[in-house]
Order: structure tokens, then C-alpha cells, then sequence
């Protein structure tokens, strides 16, 4: 692969991993359950592996989706960290000597 995956398809995987559930992950999107199905089906697909065993009314992760959903959940928490924790720093303004 060539590039990175889209972030929408991604976090879609994180909440599914952690809900296992599609279902329960789009009552917590409001979105629906075929919009978050397809997000996930997008990042399997760009990425060549399959993340998801889909059994009727079972969902597990595969190998491959457990190493995943571990390096999002890592990345996610980086990302509310940045921007919970982190503040630019504030400007400081140096005036010139007056006469």
C-alpha cells in the first residue's frame, strides 16, 4: 500500500473493535449500521487483509485486526492527548526600546 488509510474508516474500525458490534457503534455515530459496515469494508479493502471475522451475530478480530486496533487505540489517544493537553504556547511580544 501506498498511502495511509482515511481517518473515517479507521476510527469506524476502533469503535467496531472495541463495541464488536456494528449495530451498537452507529446508535453511537448516528449513523447507520451499512455506513459503518462499509467504512470498515473501505480500510480492509485499501489495506489487502481482513480485519473482522464476520460469523451471523458474531463478531471477532483477526489477527491482523487485534495488531490494528491496538495501533489505533495508541494513535487516538495521541490525538485527544495533542489536543486536551497540548496548548500552543502564547506569544510573547517584545516591545522596542522607546526613546
Amino acid at each position: 500500500m501506498d498511502h495511509l488509510p482515511s481517518l473515517n474508516p479507521l476510527r469506524a474500525f476502533e469503535a467496531v473493535a472495541w463495541q464488536l458490534s456494528f449495530i451498537r457503534v452507529a446508535e453511537e455515530l448516528s449513523v447507520t449500521k451499512g455506513a459503518v459496515s462499509h467504512h470498515v469494508h473501505h480500510l480492509e479493502q485499501g489495506l489487502g487483509i481482513a480485519l473482522l471475522s464476520r460469523i451471523p451475530s458474531h463478531l471477532t478480530l483477526t489477527p491482523e485486526g487485534e495488531t490494528l486496533y491496538l495501533a489505533a487505540g495508541i494513535w487516538c489517544l495521541t490525538c485527544f492527548f495533542r489536543r486536551c493537553c497540548l496548548r500552543p504556547a502564547p506569544r510573547i511580544w517584545h516591545r522596542p526600546p522607546g526613546p
